[in-house]
C-alpha cells in the first residue's frame, strides 16, 4: 500500500488512476459487482478506488493488472497522457465555446441597444459603442489568458465575472424595451440564450487541466497588451473629449423656420391657400394652391411679397426669378432670404402677393395672417445664452 500510493498519489494522480481503472472496466464490459468478485474485493471498494477516495494496496493493484492482462507499470501508467489530452482538448471546448458565445453576444446587445436609441444624441450613442467595443476586448483578452494557460484561476473568474456584467446589462436594457416588433422579440430571447450558454462555459472552463504556455506565445501576450494600452489610451481620450463637451456645452432651442399660413383673396374675391416658409439657410418658399384663375407658372416673370406694403421680396431684385412649377393646381416658388430679417417679422400683418407677366399682373391680398416657429436643438458653449 505505501509504495503505490507513494507512487500514485501527488497531484491528480488519485483521480488519474480512479478513471483509468474506471475506463479499463468498462472497456472489459464488466460491471463494478464483476470486477469486485475476480480480485476478491467488495463492490464498494471498487467505487471508492473510482471515485478516487482510496488507493488498493499493492497486492489488489496487481490482481487488478492481472483482470485486465496488463503489467502493474502499464496500470500505473496506461492512458495518463490520453486522459490529460482529453481533458485539454475539453478545455479548448469551453474555450472555443466562451469565444462564439462572447462575439455573438456583443454583437447582438450593441445592435439592440443601437436599435432602442438610449438617446437621440450621438455622445450616448458613441459611448454605448465604445463600451460595447471595449467590453469585446477586455473578454477577449481574458479567454486568450485562459487559452495559453496564464493565471487561469484568476482569468475564469475574471470572465466569469464579465459574463454576469453582460447578463446585468441585458437586464437593464429590457426596462426600455416598450413594443417591440417580433423579430426584435427572438432577437432578445436568443440573446439571453447565449448569455446563459457563456455563463456555463465559463463554468465548464476547469484550470486544473490547462496548460501552461505563457512562455511559447509571450510575444503575442506582448503585442496584446501594447494593443489593450493604445486602444485604452484611446478611448480614454475620446471619453475625456466628450464629458468635456457634456460640462463645456448645453443644448438651446433655435428657430430654424418661420412660417406664415393665410388666405389669398384675388381681385375677384376668390380664395387660395398659401403660406410662405423661411429657413435658417437663409432660403425662402411660397405655396400658392391654384384656383384656377392664376396665370400659368411658365408665364410669370416676376414675383413680389408685400408685408403691411413694404416689399418683402421682388424677383426683380435678384439674378434669377428662382424655381417656380405647378403640380396639381399649386405653384412652388423658392428665393433666398437673410434668415435674421426674418426673426425680426411680427406675426400682425397684413400679407399680399403679386404676380406678374408680361401681359398683367394679379394681386393676391392676405385675409387672416397665422405665424408658426419650428424648433431644433442645438449644442452650444456653456457662455452662449439664448
Amino acid at each position: 500500500m505505501f509504495k503505490l500510493s507513494m507512487v500514485l498519489r501527488g497531484g491528480n494522480n488519485m483521480e488519474y488512476f480512479g478513471l483509468k481503472l474506471q475506463t479499463l472496466r468498462k472497456k472489459a464490459s464488466m460491471s463494478q459487482e464483476d470486477l469486485a468478485n475476480l480480485i476478491g474485493v467488495s463492490r464498494q471498494a471498487i467505487s471508492k478506488w473510482e471515485r478516487s477516495e482510496a488507493l488498493p494496496d499493492l497486492y489488489n493493484a496487481k490482481k487488478i493488472a492481472e483482470v485486465f492482462a496488463i503489467t502493474l507499470d502499464e496500470l500505473m501508467d496506461i492512458e495518463i497522457k490520453s486522459i490529460e489530452k482529453e481533458k485539454e482538448h475539453n478545455n479548448k471546448l469551453a474555450l472555443a465555446f466562451l469565444t462564439v458565445i462572447a462575439v455573438l453576444a456583443i454583437v447582438l446587445l450593441l445592435g439592440v441597444t443601437l436599435y432602442f436609441r438610449i438617446s437621440d444624441v450621438w455622445t450616448y450613442t458613441f459611448i454605448v459603442f465604445s463600451l460595447s467595443i471595449s467590453f469585446g476586448i477586455i473578454y477577449v483578452y481574458g479567454v486568450y489568458n485562459l487559452y495559453i494557460g496564464r493565471l487561469t484561476k484568476k482569468y475564469k473568474s475574471f470572465v466569469l465575472t464579465l459574463n454576469f456584467t453582460l447578463l446585468i446589462a441585458y437586464l437593464i436594457m429590457l426596462t426600455s424595451v416598450g413594443n417591440v416588433p417580433a423579430t426584435i422579440i427572438i432577437l432578445l430571447i436568443i440573446l439571453f440564450l447565449i448569455i446563459v450558454l457563456g455563463i456555463i462555459g465559463g463554468f465548464l472552463y476547469n484550470p486544473e487541466y490547462s496548460v501552461d504556455k505563457s512562455e511559447e506565445y509571450s510575444n503575442n501576450t506582448r503585442i496584446f497588451k501594447k494593443l489593450m494600452t493604445i486602444f485604452s489610451i484611446a478611448i480614454g481620450l475620446i471619453s475625456i473629449g466628450i464629458i468635456g463637451d457634456a460640462i463645456l456645452t448645453h443644448p438651446v432651442e433655435r428657430i430654424n423656420e418661420v412660417s406664415y399660413s393665410m388666405n389669398l383673396k384675388d381681385q375677384e374675391d376668390n380664395y387660395v391657400d398659401s403660406h410662405i416658409s423661411l429657413y435658417d439657410f437663409d432660403e425662402g418658399t411660397l405655396f400658392i394652391a391654384s384656383d384656377g384663375n392664376l396665370p400659368n407658372p411658365n408665364e410669370i416673370t416676376r414675383i413680389e411679397i408685400l408685408f403691411d406694403g413694404v416689399t418683402f421680396h421682388d424677383s426683380d431684385n435678384v439674378d434669377y426669378l428662382g424655381f417656380i412649377e405647378e403640380i396639381v393646381e399649386h405653384i412652388t416658388y423658392t428665393f433666398d432670404y437673410p434668415f435674421e430679417g426674418a426673426l425680426e417679422l411680427s406675426g400682425n400683418q397684413e400679407i399680399s402677393i403679386i404676380l406678374y407677366t408680361n401681359y398683367e399682373s394679379f394681386t393676391l391680398e392676405s385675409n387672416g395672417v397665422v405665424r408658426r416657429e419650428e424648433y431644433e436643438t442645438v449644442v452650444v458653449p456653456i457662455w452662449v445664452r439664448e
